[in-house]
């Protein structure tokens, strides 16, 4: 496996300037539309989009030339915070693709937007465990494809992966985050229309807040 470097490869010249930098986490249980939110607000206000997947999948597809599998979820981990710190240190605005699950995480994110001077907004994305399932049992693990209208990680790796494994997901990362915590919340219940329909009314609200901070 060619030796990448994932810190160096960011381009960061794309990334829109704001008044003050957009720190967007999401929450949601895998097959709720979470990348596919974050593609959207990546293409509409240009953020950096910071995706878990892109780093963590591209391991798993080369883990026959990796001396340890077991090691790949620290890897990834490791190198997604170094990514991260590139975002925050350049002040950077972006949307993090991974779900943010628990108090703990949080409280890391608003001690780092407080730091770093970030408007942090939390959007919970939420669908029934047949949907995600359905979903996620249509992805198509492809490195050809790119989607040049976002900014970052424009390669995004989702594996498909049986119900047992969503399901093992759920009990592993139960939810203990109270609804008055996030801004926003956008139900994924129905079609793709409807789910965009949601969408839309969730950036119409955001669009009053995010034009007063375009330089």
């Amino acid at each position: 496996m060619k030796k990448k470097n994932f810190i160096k490869e960011m381009n960061l010249k794309d990334v829109r300037k704001y008044k003050k930098p957009q720190m967007i986490l999401l929450s949601g249980y895998p097959g709720t539309g979470k990348t596919y939110l974050a593609k959207a607000l990546s293409r509409k206000y240009k953020f950096f989009l910071l995706s878990n997947d892109y780093i963590r999948n591209y391991f798993h597809i080369h883990k026959d030339e990796i001396k340890n599998e077991t090691l790949i979820p620290s890897m990834a981990l490791k190198i997604n915070k170094l990514r991260l710190l590139k975002l925050l240190l350049r002040r950077k605005s972006f949307v993090l693709d991974i779900d943010v699950n628990s108090i703990y995480e949080l409280r890391k994110f608003k001690m780092l937007s407080t730091l770093f001077l970030y408007d942090l907004t939390i959007i919970s994305l939420e669908s029934t465990d047949e949907q995600s399932i359905e979903r996620i049992g249509k992805r198509v693990m492809d490195f050809s494809i790119k989607d040049n209208s976002v900014v970052g990680d424009n390669v995004c790796y989702s594996s498909p992966f049986p119900a047992s494994c969503y399901y093992d997901i759920k009990r592993r990362k139960p939810r203990f985050i109270d609804d008055s915590i996030f801004d926003y919340k956008i139900k994924n219940y129905g079609s793709l229309e409807d789910f965009n329909m949601n969408i839309d009314k969730v950036l119409e609200d955001y669009d009053l807040k995010i034009k007063r901070l375009i330089k």
